[in-house]
């Protein structure tokens, strides 16, 4: 978008451009996971390395990836819980409308 004709930019002062790079090219772990929340992947990739710890070090990969899923459910299922009663308070909405 250019600047109407009656303003010269050459004879402002203090002008300042603002570039927001993060909208034309955003960070790379936004595009690669999506949806997801960062520190919600960063949550289960330590919850990963925790239980593969817990487990000797040497253990079953696939277990340790079990458990994280199941507290991946448990938290989903907080969130969607405590979310719809916050919204029912707050918002005026009966939890019928939500189901």
């Amino acid at each position: 978008m250019a600047p109407p004709k009656s303003v010269n930019p050459a004879n402002m002062k203090n002008l300042h451009v603002v570039e927001d790079n993060v909208e034309q090219y955003p960070k790379f772990y936004k595009v690669l996971f999506g949806s997801l929340d960062y520190s919600l992947m960063l949550l289960y990739a330590m919850l990963f390395i925790e239980f593969e710890l817990l487990w000797g070090g040497h253990g079953n990969a696939m277990l340790s990836l079990f458990c994280v899923y199941i507290v991946e459910r448990i938290l989903r299922r907080l969130r969607y819980v405590l979310g719809k009663n916050n919204l029912c308070a707050k918002a005026h909405i009966d939890s019928r409308f939500l189901s």
